[in-house]
């Protein structure tokens, strides 16, 4: 699934994307594609974090209710060891589900800033394929090649619009990289701790994305952001 505001982005770039293909250009379109960032997949894992963190709160409330039933019905120094035990457990319970807050409140944030990532990169991408327009029409209506004066600025602006645009993708790649390895930090010391078992066993959004970033290295040496910066600018 594509972020809602890349998408926008993309059906943005169409007409800038067909005047590429005819000054010899890259395809901003691909570049944009580049940016690797799955919000179903983030969702998904919140919803897995939330079924854990009820499951635990379910195991706590039955904890606290066999000690309190324990204690009520047992006396003497076995009592006294096994309600010590009990309590412990208890304690590792509570301490485990503050852990996985954590992780949650992580999580979430680290979501919303790739989603602002998303919407800012969409709106700078927009405003530079609006600006190129005249000299998209220009290219696209062919009166380009007939213009000596007018005509190569107009493929000069064609080149320099998917230039930047090339720039603002890997500029943003980059940053939801960084930001995914933040998450795989944050659920590998979640399956260190023994917290969120039940989110971090299914691979979590970090290892989903790392499989997608794949398809963008091979993108970028096959034409993708780092080859069109050489091309465009």
């Amino acid at each position: 699934m594509t972020h809602p505001a890349l998408q926008k982005a993309m059906d943005g770039c169409v007409r800038l994307a067909q005047a590429a293909g005819q000054v010899g250009s890259p395809d901003p379109i691909a570049a944009i594609r580049q940016i690797d960032y799955d919000p179903q997949a983030i969702e998904a894992y919140v919803q897995q974090l939330g079924t854990a963190a009820a499951d635990l709160d379910k195991a706590i409330e039955e904890q606290e209710k066999a000690q309190a039933e324990h204690e009520a019905s047992t006396e003497g120094s076995a009592s006294d060891s096994a309600s010590a035990a009990m309590s412990e457990e208890l304690a590792e319970l509570r301490d485990e589900r503050k852990q996985l807050d954590t992780l949650i409140n992580e999580v979430a944030r680290i979501a919303q800033k790739m989603d602002e990532l998303a919407r800012v990169a969409s709106d700078e991408i927009l405003t530079i394929a609006g600006q190129a327009d005249p000299a998209v029409s220009m290219v696209l209506d062919g009166s380009w090649l007939e213009d000596a004066v007018d005509g190569p600025v107009a493929e000069e602006t064609v080149h320099l619009a998917v230039a930047d645009i090339i720039k603002v993708c890997q500029a943003t790649q980059d940053e939801v990289a960084a930001l995914r390895s933040e998450l795989n930090a944050q659920m590998d010391a979640a399956e260190t701790g023994g917290q969120a078992e039940a989110g971090t066993s299914q691979g979590g959004p970090a290892q989903s994305g790392q499989s997608q970033g794949g398809e963008s290295q091979q993108g970028q040496s096959e034409g993708g952001p780092s080859q069109g910066q050489s091309q465009g600018g």
